[in-house]
Parts: structure tokens; sequence; C-alpha cells
């Protein structure tokens, strides 16, 4: 997703700040982003404000994976687990409300 560029960058930003502030700053960007999506829910939509938002977030949250050591493969082994299990659901809720209309 990232260029070898970037993921330097990363790297020397974990280095700099080290794993504690980063736990603290990925809080204080997660409540940014809250916020942001409340105005959204409140009409108040502002795309630049929301990208910016995301991209603080998503970083950060990249720092932690890599503070963890979590690897890409089971970030995403992680993510198609819960999509398909959300898959399930939705399923089970359509059929729910099918069983429903038959009564």
């Amino acid at each position: 997703m990232l260029s070898d560029r970037y993921v330097k960058i990363i790297y020397k930003i974990i280095e700099h700040y080290g794993e504690e502030h980063q736990k603290r700053k990925v809080i204080e960007e997660l409540q940014e982003l809250i916020e942001e999506i409340k105005k959204d829910l409140a009409g108040n939509y502002n795309e630049t404000d929301m990208t910016l938002e995301y991209s603080d977030a998503l970083v950060v949250l990249i720092q932690l994976a890599i503070i963890k050591g979590l690897s890409a493969e089971k970030i995403k082994a992680g993510i198609e687990y819960k999509l398909e299990r959300q898959k399930i659901r939705m399923n089970n809720e359509k059929n729910k409300d099918l069983n429903c209309m038959s009564d």
C-alpha cells in the first residue's frame, strides 16, 4: 500500500516517539476522526477534513501494528475473517426477516 519511502518514514516516527507516545497518539487521532464522523452525521460533511482525519488515524494504526509485530498477512486474514463473519450475520438477519413475513 505504501512505498518503501513512506514505510521508512513510519519507522523513523516510531523510533523517534516510541510505543507509549504512539499509543496515546492513536487514541487522540481516533477521537478526532470520531468528531469528523459526528459532524458528518449532523450534516456538516467536509471531504478535506474527513480525508485528513482518516489519514492521521490510519498512519498511527499502521505504526502500532508494526510496533506490535502484526504482519500485513495477519491483518489481511483478520479483515477477511471479519468480513466473512459480517456477511453471515447479514444473511442470517435477512433470513430472519423473511421468516417473520411468512408467519
